[in-house]
């Protein structure tokens, strides 16, 4: 789709659809300290304990951190799903297959069992595959504003850790009484319009930026509706793009690569070992704080805290990286 057809007020409406979309789901897995406080007061998994023994015991804080590592694996593994399904079938499909998946995980949360086979883990799960598969159909929204793209791709990465805050509002709420199932409920709900204003705005291809290329045999600035090729001095190609190339050799290799060839490339693995070292220790972490002061709730809140409002440094962050 050529931004340039796009009007202003339809630009506007899909940022601002995209930002409510990534704030409310992109991230929503890490705000789990909250959610299990809510499991734990409304007596989830109190039946593994043993008689007499007061809840939370260790076997639910055991069960607790089986649904967590569950949830952020398939979290962190599933942008290679993702992006090879938004490459092949553009935002929009991606988009509603992630909020569909989403929404299922919430609902699931109102059957904790199905069968007699412990539904939240599978639940929880969903919710950490469908939150980046959203997140990343919506990162070509940034492309809408010109020169303003890396402001947008910050702001969405803020928006990616305030979203942790989500679970602790459903702490708050379910504080009067109102089930943990009922809240999903409601919470989906509430997400359905927003994805289908989503699925409405959001283009099926791309967007395509198209910027003036100067004809070196013309010298002049080519235009959209010219129907002959550029002729583009082979200078251009030989001396900037192959230099820029063999600068980032490793960006180029794995962005100008079919999924199966990059399974093959050296970059994807070296990547995908960093990425997976610092899940493990992440996970580690957090359940080493969650175990460490489960006595003292007022540390993991001040925790949950302090990674929520990190968001205060995104735009920070994002700026120097771009540059």
């Amino acid at each position: 789709m050529d931004i340039a057809r796009i009007s202003r007020g339809k630009r506007i409406a899909t940022l601002t659809v995209a930002s409510v979309q990534v704030g409310l789901v992109s991230g929503i897995i890490f705000g789990w300290p909250a959610l299990q406080e809510i499991f734990a007061r409304q007596g989830i998994y109190a039946d593994l304990c043993s008689p007499g023994e007061p809840s939370p015991c260790s076997e639910q804080f055991l069960r607790f951190n089986l649904i967590y590592t569950v949830a952020t694996f398939v979290n962190t593994a599933s942008p290679i799903l993702n992006g090879a399904f938004l490459d092949r079938f553009g935002p929009k499909l991606t988009n509603i297959v992630g909020s569909s998946i989403f929404l299922l995980g919430c609902l699931l949360f109102a059957l904790p069992t199905i069968h007699n086979v412990d539904i939240y883990p599978y639940a929880f799960a969903l919710l950490g595959f469908g939150g980046p598969t959203i997140q990343v159909s919506l990162f070509n929204v940034s492309l809408l504003w010109s020169g303003h793209e890396k402001n947008v791709l910050s702001a969405f990465s803020a928006l990616f850790a305030l979203s942790s805050l989500v679970f602790r509002i459903f702490e708050w709420i379910t504080r009067g009484g109102l089930s943990l199932g009922y809240m999903f409920v409601f919470f989906a709900l509430f997400l359905m319009p927003l994805f289908a204003v989503g699925y409405i705005l959001l283009p099926l291809k791309s967007y395509e930026t198209r910027k003036p290329i100067t004809d070196t045999t013309t010298n002049k600035i080519a235009s959209d509706d010219d129907a002959t090729p550029l002729v583009v001095h082979p200078s251009f190609k030989d001396n900037d793009v192959q230099a820029h190339k063999k600068k980032n050799k490793y960006c180029f290799s794995l962005i100008n690569s079919e999924l199966l060839e990059e399974l093959k490339l050296q970059d994807y693995w070296l990547v995908t070992a960093f990425m997976s070292i610092q899940a493990l220790h992440t996970l580690t972490y957090l359940a080493d704080v969650s175990k460490m002061f489960q006595d003292h709730p007022s540390y993991v809140n001040g925790f949950t805290w302090i990674w929520s409002f990190g968001v205060l440094f995104m735009p920070l962050i994002g700026r120097i990286h771009y540059q």
